[in-house]
């Protein structure tokens, strides 16, 4: 029980029991805050009108999957003007709202995805304890957020082909930091003029010999 404790801090969890099954460990865990903020005003409130049972799974134990019971509490919303009368309180601190893995184990995900893709990312995953699908994998980069980049200085611009010999597009770097700032549908030099038009703090541009790039850059 002293692990638990310290992967779910006692002032907002308290562990009921850790149970071993053969291919899972299941943990229940209930909430102790005295009060909950409401989703809509964040008004708090200590008024607890019901209780109930989310599932969630987290990062494994020992290469085995963690399923983890959470015992949560239904508030009345103590605002008269809110329009949400009884609300669920919610634990940042271990999943968001509705969700069905926890905060760390979706981090995990995301990071075997970008690593590994969707297909072979899932058969990484089920063999470190943490199953998912390829489809989730992928819903997992989708929705990531994109760290914020300032506006490029110094761009590299080359073609890259959707399919080898029949479709082209254009890729576009950033060669200060070596990221990918954009892909381009086509090797055209309007395309590509209209993309640095809109970027106004280019000083140098390195770019293959191709006659449209020399063109949308001139």
């Amino acid at each position: 029980m002293n692990l638990c404790t310290t992967f779910f801090a006692p002032s907002c969890f308290k562990v009921i029991s850790l149970v071993e099954a053969p291919d899972h460990f299941l943990l229940d865990l209930k909430t102790v805050t005295r009060k909950a903020l409401c989703p809509l005003c964040q008004k708090p409130s200590k008024r607890i009108r019901s209780v109930y049972t989310r599932k969630l799974s987290d990062l494994p134990i020992i290469v085995k999957r963690l399923r983890i019971r959470l015992l949560v509490r239904r508030f009345y919303c103590d605002n008269t003007s809110c329009k949400r009368r009884i609300f669920c309180e919610r634990v940042p601190q271990l999943a968001s709202a509705y969700a069905r893995c926890s905060s760390r184990l979706t981090h995990a995900h995301l990071h075997i995805a970008l690593a590994s893709g969707g297909e072979t990312g899932a058969q990484l995953a089920k063999l470190l304890g943490m199953p998912s699908s390829p489809d989730t994998l992928l819903r997992r980069i989708r929705s990531a957020e994109l760290p914020e980049n300032p506006e490029p200085s110094v761009i590299g611009v080359d073609d890259w082909s959707y399919r080898r010999g029949v479709k082209f597009g254009t890729i576009i770097c950033n060669l200060n930091n070596h990221t990918t700032l954009d892909l381009l549908p086509d090797r055209n030099s309007e395309t590509l003029s209209c993309w640095l038009k809109a970027h106004k703090h280019l000083a140098i541009i390195s770019r293959d010999r191709a006659g449209e790039y020399s063109k949308a850059a001139q």
